[in-house]
Parts: structure tokens; sequence; C-alpha cells
């Protein structure tokens, strides 16, 4: 089954945090917000959306068994992610505020080191708890584990609730080690991946009765948190996976438009690059006008953003099939194979040209 209205969401929610982000950053620069002073400020919450979505596909390949679960997965972050860090040291150097080297390896691993390191993209959070919740299913991606997987959510969800009921505290934006099991955004990466569960087999009775374990659960965290900073985050959760289950039905009757579902092929470069592009349009605007940025500003960093993730989000997804194809022919021969054709080859043909040339 194809999931193309599921697609298009992603790319709608990474259109919806650039326009926060662009409110956010004209904000900080006191611009005149006018148009998007109507961005509600609830978009600050769209990461719930993501996560539920992320949880929703990560327990489809668990269920699956999918081979070479955390290889196909950390290949679909770093590649972009590593080009996109590139690309914003070139764009902050046109601006006064270069990026330093500081902290460099710590940001490009994406590991929970927590807060204080200097992060170039402005967005590295959400993949630190991606990456970790990678881990985490690679655990349970195997023909003997995986059948614990649901009851393993089930658990984190409530060690999840607990803490915030009696812990609660504004969540770091990026966690540590620790932090990272119990903050408030597993939340919705748990139930997207309760919803799968729900779904393939909700009908059977020991489902039901889990559901219904979970729905007491949040009822009494949402009732409990009510009112407190960022418990909306639970609420957007639940939307979103709601959302997830509606798409799904749908798409047996309506499929995305191919440019909706390109969107979302495309999505994550978007959300990779346009923070840098934001910060680059306004500094030119404010140097060059000597006025701080408005809402024309804000509309040219938009659609520098769009056309700039169009046409990157191509490279991505032509590299991702590209460097799959090699890795899965590699782990398909054997790792030993591989380091033959693609280190060992390679060395010997170079040392062989450079003793030609001599």
């Amino acid at each position: 089954m194809t999931y193309t209205l599921i697609q298009a969401l992603r790319g709608v929610l990474c259109i919806c945090v650039v326009l926060i982000h662009i409110k956010i950053y004209l904000t900080k620069q006191g611009g005149d917000l006018s148009l998007f002073w109507h961005i509600p400020d609830l978009f600050g919450g769209i990461p719930c959306g993501f996560f539920a979505i992320s949880g929703y596909f990560m327990a489809f390949l668990v269920d699956r068994n999918s081979p070479h679960f955390l290889v196909h997965r950390l290949l679909r972050v770093y590649p972009m992610y590593f080009i996109a860090v590139g690309i914003a040291y070139v764009l902050r150097f046109c601006t006064s505020s270069h990026l330093d080297t500081d902290d460099l390896f710590y940001v490009l691993s994406l590991l929970p080191f927590g807060m204080g390191k200097s992060y170039k993209l402005g967005i590295e959070w959400t993949l630190v708890y991606e990456i970790w919740y990678y881990f985490i299913c690679a655990v349970f991606c195997n023909q003997r584990l995986k059948s614990y997987f649901p009851s393993f959510l089930i658990t984190w969800l409530f060690g999840v609730m607990i803490t915030d009921i009696y812990f609660f505290r504004i969540p770091q934006p990026v966690p540590n080690i620790f932090t990272v099991w119990f903050a408030i955004w597993n939340y919705s990466f748990i139930m997207g991946a309760l919803t799968y569960y729900y779904l393939q087999r909700k009908y059977e009775p020991d489902t039901m009765a889990w559901a219904a374990i979970v729905a007491l659960g949040s009822t009494a965290t949402f009732s409990y948190l009510h009112g407190r900073a960022y418990s909306v985050l639970y609420w957007l959760g639940i939307l979103a996976c709601l959302l997830i289950d509606w798409l799904i039905r749908l798409e047996s009757r309506i499929r995305a438009p191919k440019f909706l579902a390109q969107l979302g092929d495309y999505s994550y470069t978007l959300y990779l690059i346009h923070s840098n592009i934001i910060i680059l349009v306004f500094y030119s605007w404010k140097s060059t006008t000597g006025t701080p940025p408005g809402t024309i500003a804000g509309l040219m960093a938009f659609v520098l953003c769009m056309g700039g993730f169009w046409y990157l989000g191509q490279v991505d997804v032509r590299l991702h099939k590209y460097l799959k194809f090699h890795v899965n022919k590699a782990l398909a021969d054997g790792w030993a194979a591989a380091g033959r054709r693609y280190v060992l080859a390679p060395l010997a043909a170079l040392v062989s040209s450079r003793s030609s040339r001599d």
C-alpha cells in the first residue's frame, strides 16, 4: 500500500514549520509581522505530527522485520544532513553571524549530548530524537523480538506520562542521554507506533484491552496536566494519530496529487535548509535597506526556501537511491567483499596510478 496522503501531509507540515520560523525570526528582529502575524503559535507543535508519522512507519518496518533497518534509516538522514550543514556554512559566511566549528563532531553525530552545543541548522533537536528512535526500533527489528515491541511501547508510554505527572517541566530542545527517554515529545512517536498496531489488529481482544488502558492513561494525564505549559503537545499528538488513521482509510478512495506527494518526498531537505535561508534573506534585507525585515522580506525568504528545496530535494532523493543501491549490494555480498570492492580496490588503483607516474 502506498501512503501518498501521508506524504502530502508531511510536506504541508514542513511548509507550516517554515512559516512559523519566519514569524519567529521576524519577531526577534523587531520586523513588521503584518501577514505573518496571522500564523498561529500552535504551529510550534508541528513536530508532534512528524513524530507521529515517524512512529507509524517505524512500527510498520519493525513489524515487517525490515532487513538492515538501522543502516537504511541512518542512510536516509545523515548524507543530506551533512550536505545541509555544508550549505549552512556557505550561507552564513555571507552574513555577519558566521558559523564556527565548535562541537562539530557532536553536532554531526545527532546523538543526545544535551544543551550547550553549537548546532548549525537550528532544527537538529528533532533529528536527535529521530535518530534515537531508530536505535530503539533497531533492537526490536528481528524475528525473535518484534512481538515484544508493542508491550515495550506501552511501558515506555506510561513511563513518559508518569514522569510528566510528577516531574513536569518545559522540555529542553536538545535532550541528553537521560532526558531523551522521558521527554514529552516521545508521546507522539509512541502513539504513532501504537496507531499502526491498533489498525492492524483492532479486532483482537488483546488489542482492544491495551487500547482501552492507553486511552484511560492518556485521559488521566491530560486531565492532570491541563493548563500547564506545553501540555497541549499531548493533544497535538492524539490529533496527529487520528489524522493518520483517517488518511490511511481515505487512501483507498483518493490519492494525493503527484505534486503534493513529491512535496512530502522532498520535505526533509526543506526542513534542513530553511532556517539558514531565512537568516540570510533577513540579513541581506537589513544591510541593503537599513530597516528591519518585514512582510516583503518574509515572502522573499519563503519563495527562496521553496525554490531551493525543490531542486535540492531531487538531489537528496537521487543520492539516497544511489547510496541505498550500493549499500544493499555491499550488505548482500558481505562486509569483507564490500571492503575489498569499495576500500581496498580504490586504494590499490590509487597506489598503482602514482607508481606509474613516478
